[in-house]
């Protein structure tokens, strides 16, 4: 029920952990409203610039292995505070960077992709351990819901203030995520007498108890599925580049903001339609806004378009097709491989799980945002 869901003290936990998920959201948009600034301060070659936006998903591949040393021996609560620590340690080192120092500045956005794929390894199952049963696929989407805020306020608040008060503000989501990991109890999964040891959680054997096993290889390859199909969609280019594709000046938040509106209306509906609806209605409108997202930026229609006062030219089509991508994406494409397959796997397996297919999405979100520009090029893109 309504009041069951969002009136109970596991709630509060997950608004706690939402701070994580906000931490991954800014990580991913960041780039998008300050890029430009931040080439020109620490003088960027355009490969530098490319590398400064794509790094941090590529390092985000090791944060759920980093996360593994502590989340099978320490608990959830423990990793999330060290994910926390690394997020501080990483706006820090940015705040106090000069204008030579730009190989740190790239350092910076490495280090703090380990933290975003520690989080989007470990905040995903401390949600759903930390659920009642009847309200996971509510309190699931949740983490999608978190990112997504993450994102609009990087949007929102980069048009007023620079990259500098953005990265400041960046740290004290990070620095309330680290306090307000004293307040939430430990998962009750680690806390079972009947967890089994961390060694044989984290076993990689060819049994058919193991995750590679007949057993659970259908899982792991749904699993796998559905993080190829999230990120070939093309969200986190699209994300990163924002402020390039919708050119207005209120267009990249005002497309954003659509990813917070469709997570709420997925977590109201998805319980009623069923996850496969939710899932095919997803795949269709993604499909749909990002292929006229694709040919308004192809074959540019004048009359539609409205001249800035620099000179460039905004679209309405663009921002249109952008608002309806992010709303699909997040309305199935982003929420349900988050926490769909961590219930296909046993709590022994759970961890691991989430491990393997977190580092498979930011590598598949590294190729992505990678070949972005050049693939945009050679179609003869602006």
């Amino acid at each position: 029920s309504f009041q069951e869901a969002f009136f109970s003290k596991h709630f509060g936990y997950v608004l706690i952990l939402l701070l994580g998920s906000m931490s991954l959201g800014i990580a991913i948009a960041f780039p998008s409203p300050t890029l430009v600034d931040i080439t020109k301060y620490f003088s960027f070659t355009q490969g530098q610039s490319s590398l400064f936006n794509a790094i941090t998903s590529l390092s985000a591949v090791l944060g759920p292995f980093f996360t593994n040393l502590f989340v099978n021996t320490r608990g959830r609560r423990f990793t999330i505070k060290v994910i926390a620590i690394l997020c501080c340690a990483s706006w820090l080192l940015f705040l106090i960077l000069n204008e030579t120092q730009k190989w740190l500045a790239i350092l910076f956005r490495c280090l703090l992709g380990i933290a975003a794929g520690g989080i989007s390894a470990v905040t995903p199952v401390y949600i759903m351990e930390l659920s009642p049963a009847n309200c996971r696929s509510i309190y699931g989407s949740m983490h999608q819901l978190g990112i997504t805020v993450g994102i609009f306020l990087t949007n929102l608040l980069g048009m007023s203030f620079s990259w500098y008060q953005l990265s400041q503000i960046s740290f004290s989501i990070s620095l309330g995520l680290f306090l307000g990991m004293f307040i939430i109890p430990e998962s009750p999964v680690f806390n079972s007498k009947s967890s089994i040891s961390a060694a044989d959680e984290g076993s990689f054997s060819t049994s058919k108890d193991s995750i590679f096993g007949g057993r659970y290889r259908p899982s792991l390859i749904i699993g796998i599925m559905m993080m190829v199909f999230q990120q070939f969609s093309g969200i986190n280019a699209v994300l990163s580049n924002l402020a390039s594709i919708v050119v207005a000046k209120a267009g990249p938040t005002l497309a954003a903001s659509s990813q917070c509106f469709s997570c709420l209306l997925c977590i109201s509906v998805i319980e009623r339609i069923g996850r496969r609806k939710t899932w095919m209605i997803s795949l269709f409108g993604s499909s749909l806004s990002i292929f006229l997202l694709a040919i308004d930026i192809k074959y540019s229609i004048p009359f539609l378009r409205k001249v800035e006062s620099d000179g460039s030219s905004s679209s309405t089509i663009s921002i249109i097709a952008a608002f309806a991508f992010l709303f699909f994406f997040c309305f199935g494409l982003g929420p349900i491989p988050w926490f769909l397959p961590p219930e296909m796997f046993p709590d022994r397996l759970r961890a691991l799980a989430l491990s393997i297919l977190s580092s498979l999405n930011w590598i598949f979100s590294f190729i992505v945002i990678l070949i972005y520009p050049g693939m945009t090029s050679s179609l003869g893109m602006p």
